[in-house]
This record gives structure tokens, C-alpha cells and sequence, in this order.
């Protein structure tokens, strides 16, 4: 099979310091264009990381015949527009999560995924962790046959203390530019029902909702990736820097714990689940911490009591992911972040805030 030829769109931060370069160690694929609406920056770029082709928007991208799939790498209002159209024009897509600020525009996107038959793949890459997935196997094998009984409570946390990125920046010079942002289509703005003091700043980091989305959409995605969508969420106050949401899976609760900064040497974020006959816990590295995997800890009670450790590899979950795009494009499956799972995370963020805002906590 010919290797497929990839187009990045986008060239900021994201996509220097991750996207290009992992994608270009994927074997099976060659990245041979970048998109960007700054031609400065995207000069610069496509000349650091020598990509030939280079493209003034994304529907330059959609209309070359030569591109395979695309992976864009835009803040999640561009997404479901960038990427259907993209999709419509019967390309592969990858895209930085969350996948975007609505169910609704969620679902548009996973619809359009399955009615053209192209992949739609969301970056949630701390799925692809090597301690993640160690720790996933486990639980599938021990936990999913209900060998360790039912899930009796458990936290998710992340609290951004230390440095998200692993200072990466002394690693990857990073292009900057002064150039204005070019016009691109915003098609989501967020839940029609959302208050406008939630929705206020919308899109960017000032309005809550897109903050919690942008940034927490993690660890929701990595709760139900080992607990699943069998919830309710009974509690939820955003009144305060540390926003707390109470989230029942039958006669367990978890407790989503989500702040602002706190200070930490490292990255302040894990997932933590007690069963009732063994505890869980996953540590995940900072984001942009190359070769670094999530730690995992693992004590299983009853007659002969163990504690375990699994280590992952070394290696680096933007890697992974990327391999893992690829393969699944070439191997025509889905990967454990498709489109339609991820619609999933948009529903546990909307639920959350509907349950804040009826209760009166926001």
C-alpha cells in the first residue's frame, strides 16, 4: 500500500511543538503540506520541518486530489466546519480535541464521518499512553468481567499545577508571528441554553464553558474511557476557582475535582478508582513531556494482597496517536477516539453545566 500523503492544517503552537513532527516519524505516511492562513508563519514553518506543498486555507487542502488526510490542528469552534468539509471532499481527519463546544455539533461531525466513510479521529492522546493503556488492559481483564467487583467511588482531578508543557519550548524553537489570524469559520459557539455569563468571552479561555470544554474535556474523556457512559450526574457547582461535579455510575460516585492552578513541581492530574476488591490509580506525565508515560498503580485486596506497578513504555502519547492514526487509515478500523465516541465527551460537559445551572450553582 502507497503511504499517505498527509496535509497539516494550522501551524501554531500545537503543531510545532507536536502534530508535524510525530506525524512525519509515522510510518506508513509522509506529511507533504501545511495549510495556514499567515503566510509568514507558514513559510517558516514548512521550511523548519521541510514540507513541500503549502496551502492559504483548508479548502486549498480539501480540493487537492494528491492529499489522503488531513490533520487539523485549529481551536475546536473551527472544527465541525474545517473538518465536514474536509470530510464532504473524502479525506482521513484527524483533529485536536475536544472535538468541539456542542452536542450537537459533535454529532454533526460523527454523522458526516459515517455517511462519507472517511475517518474521523479526535486527539485525545492520553488514551494512546503507554501507561494508559497498560492500565486499561488491566481493567479490562479484571474489572470489566467483574473479577474485582463493582466500582464503589472514585476521583478524577486535574488541578494544572507545575508546567503542561514540560518547559518544550527549550526544545522546539517555536515560529512566531505577529501576522492577524485569517478569517475561518466558526460554526460553534457553544449550547444555545448556555447562560451568558457561562458563555461570556465565547470562544476563547475567558468564558467558563469554553475553558472547562478546552482544557477538563480530558479527563472526562479518560473517565469514561474506563467507567463509560452508564451515568447520571447528580451534583455540579462552578461557583468557585476548583469546580467540583458528583457523577453516579449505579451506587458509585466519582468526583470530577477541576481547578485553575495550584502550585506543583508536576502536572497535578490523575484518575483514581476504588472497586471493591481492588484500587486503580493513573498518573498521567504533563502533556508535552516526551518519552514519558502515565504512572500507574494498582492494589488488588481479597485472600493474597498484591500491589503492581505496570510500567509503560518510553515513548510519547502524540506519537502513539499519530502511528495509530495512520494505521487505522491504512487498515480501514477504528481507533478508541473516533468521532463517535467522542461525541460522548461533549455530552458529560453539557450535563455537567445542566446540572450546575438547575441547582444554581454557577
Amino acid at each position: 500500500m502507497p503511504e499517505l500523503r498527509l496535509a497539516v492544517v494550522g501551524a501554531g503552537f500545537m503543531a510545532q511543538t507536536a502534530h508535524i513532527r510525530c506525524f512525519q516519524l509515522a510510518q506508513g505516511a509522509q506529511v507533504v503540506g501545511l495549510a495556514s492562513g499567515r503566510p509568514h508563519l507558514r513559510e517558516q514553518v514548512a521550511r523548519r520541518f521541510g514540507i513541500a506543498r503549502q496551502y492559504g486555507s483548508w479548502e486549498e487542502v480539501a480540493a487537492d486530489p494528491q492529499i489522503d488526510a488531513v490533520v487539523v490542528s485549529l481551536p475546536p469552534e473551527y472544527n465541525p466546519d474545517v473538518c465536514c468539509g474536509l470530510l464532504e471532499a473524502g479525506k482521513h481527519v484527524f483533529a485536536e480535541k475536544p472535538m468541539a463546544l456542542s452536542v450537537a455539533q459533535a454529532e454533526r461531525m460523527a454523522e458526516t464521518s459515517g455517511r462519507t466513510g472517511r475517518l474521523l479521529m479526535i486527539g485525545f492522546m492520553k488514551r494512546y499512553d503507554s501507561g494508559v493503556q497498560r492500565a486499561k488492559a488491566w481493567w479490562d481483564e479484571h474489572v470489566a468481567t467483574g473479577e474485582m467487583g463493582n466500582l464503589v467511588c472514585g476521583r478524577a482531578w486535574c488541578l494544572l499545577g507545575g508546567n503542561w508543557t514540560a518547559n518544550i519550548e527549550r526544545l522546539v524553537e517555536m515560529v512566531r508571528t505577529d501576522e492577524p489570524q485569517a478569517p475561518k469559520p466558526v460554526a460553534d459557539t457553544g449550547p444555545d441554553w448556555l447562560p451568558a455569563a457561562l458563555a461570556a468571552g465565547m470562544p476563547g479561555f475567558a468564558s467558563p464553558y469554553y475553558f472547562f470544554n478546552h482544557v477538563h474535556s480530558h479527563n472526562v474523556n479518560l473517565l469514561r474511557h474506563f467507567c463509560g457512559d452508564g451515568y447520571e450526574v447528580i451534583h455540579a457547582d462552578l461557583r468557585h476557582r476548583t469546580r467540583l461535579a458528583h457523577i453516579a455510575y449505579g451506587d458509585a460516585v466519582v468526583t470530577l475535582e477541576v481547578g485553575t492552578g495550584i502550585s506543583a513541581h508536576g502536572f497535578e492530574e490523575g484518575l483514581r478508582l476504588y472497586l471493591e476488591k481492588a484500587t486503580i490509580e493513573v498518573l498521567p506525565p504533563p502533556p508535552l513531556l516526551m518519552q514519558g508515560g502515565a504512572e500507574v498503580r494498582i492494589f488488588q485486596g481479597g485472600d493474597v494482597q498484591e500491589f503492581q506497578q505496570p510500567m509503560g513504555e518510553w515513548d510519547w502519547s502524540f506519537r502513539r496517536q499519530a502511528q495509530e492514526f495512520v494505521d487505522c487509515v491504512r487498515e480501514g478500523r477504528e481507533p478508541v477516539t473516533a468521532a463517535a465516541d467522542s461525541v460522548g465527551d461533549l455530552r458529560m460537559v453539557e450535563d455537567i453545566f445542566r446540572c450546575a445551572i438547575d441547582r444554581g450553582l454557577c
